[in-house]
């Protein structure tokens, strides 16, 4: 389980489905996307060399997230959120 900081509000929380401190929203630039349930800022994962890193997603760009993982079970919605952390996606 990893920790995760909301970069909008502080909020500290496990980056994983089911998380009271963050909803995952689906994928934004090929990384997991969450959104901090406290402020509701919605942010990417990425890994850094230590830990995982949030970028915050600006409000124009989340909208129509929520409703990319409408109809996903437990098990599609872990792979999203660990898709992209630790991975090097540029060619």
């Amino acid at each position: 389980m990893s920790i995760v900081k909301c970069p909008s509000c502080g909020q500290r929380g496990p980056a994983e489905p089911g998380s009271d401190a963050f909803q995952l929203l689906g994928e934004w630039q090929e990384q997991p996307a969450f959104k901090c349930r406290r402020c509701g800022s919605a942010m990417a994962l990425r890994q850094g060399r230590f830990r995982l890193k949030a970028t915050r997603i600006d409000a124009a760009d989340v909208s129509g997230m929520d409703s990319q993982l409408v109809g996903k079970t437990n098990r599609d919605a872990a792979s999203i959120a660990s898709a992209g952390v630790g991975t090097n996606h540029r060619g």
